[in-house]
């Protein structure tokens, strides 16, 4: 590996125990009675959020000794780069880690809603829903002007993605460890499920810290992780409306038991927006 290049997969590895950190230090409560679950749980939030900060291809290459790739033209006018791979790597992760057998299908709620809970939960899905799309019509002219491909990605990937994860198989593995005593409205949930909420929230808001090492010995390095927190874009109003967005997710799951519920609820919350913000 260049030495150059060491920095920036330490950065890399640094962010993933921030990750973990975080998970296992929110659930330090039950760490004497459930270590490996936390454990678990930690390093499954390690590898989600390594994932969501791979570095991109060239870097690869380099620090491999492959040859340079051959640079491509990219047309002024061409849509900006998606990232397709790094959201279907965080499905595959929540798969893997169901594979591995850290939580089961029915834990995670990987199955169809429980009877009768759809209709409990429809007219708040779609009152919501109607909310967003309105909200984004009247906001659209501050809104970039999305590609199809774009608008196709934000409506599907993102929702699956974060859903299965977060929604999915990181609280079907706290719920192993904490019990549902905390009340939503008709239903419960667990201080996992709340901190799937913060996780969340905060994988929303907080950067990743780019040549972190690189500073670790620089007489200016406590500037420079100020700067890297204040960068962190904690604004008032978009750091509720995620939380909240994201404490309704979680009610929908908990209150319908499905996983499934939460990401089609996800999807549409994104799809309005894609689709208000760009009305004629």
């Amino acid at each position: 590996m260049a030495d150059s290049t060491l920095p920036i997969f330490i950065t890399w590895l640094a962010w993933g125990l921030l990750w973990a950190s975080l998970c296992f230090g929110l659930g330090a409560a039950r760490a004497v009675t459930a270590l490996r679950v936390l454990s678990l749980a930690a390093l499954a939030c390690a590898g989600y959020a390594c994932i969501l900060a791979l570095p991109p291809w060239p870097v690869w290459a380099y620090a491999l000794g492959l040859p340079e790739p051959t640079p491509t033209y990219v047309s002024a006018f061409a849509p900006p780069a998606i990232a397709w791979g790094v959201k279907l790597a965080t499905i595959g992760w929540s798969l893997l880690v169901l594979g591995f057998g850290w939580t089961t299908a029915a834990e995670a709620g990987l199955r169809f809603p429980l009877p009768c809970t759809l209709r409990a939960v429809l007219p708040a899905i779609l009152l919501l829903a109607l909310g967003a799309l309105v909200n984004a019509y009247l906001t659209r002219q501050t809104a970039r002007t999305l590609w199809l491909h774009e608008g196709v990605y934000y409506a599907t990937l993102p929702g699956v993605g974060e859903e299965l994860f977060y929604r999915g198989i990181l609280l079907g593995m706290l719920g192993r460890v904490f019990p549902r005593t905390i009340p939503l409205p008709g239903t419960r949930t667990s201080w996992g499920g709340i901190v799937s909420v913060l996780l969340f929230t905060l994988a929303h808001f907080l950067p990743f810290p780019t040549h972190f090492m690189y500073w670790v010995h620089s007489p200016v390095f406590g500037r420079y992780l100020a700067s890297w927190l204040l960068s962190a874009r904690f604004f008032p109003g978009e750091s509720a409306y995620v939380l909240v967005m994201s404490t309704f997710f979680l009610w929908v799951r908990e209150r319908t038991g499905s996983c499934w519920a939460a990401v089609a609820t996800h999807c549409l919350m994104n799809g309005c927006l894609a689709i208000g913000s760009h009305f004629a």
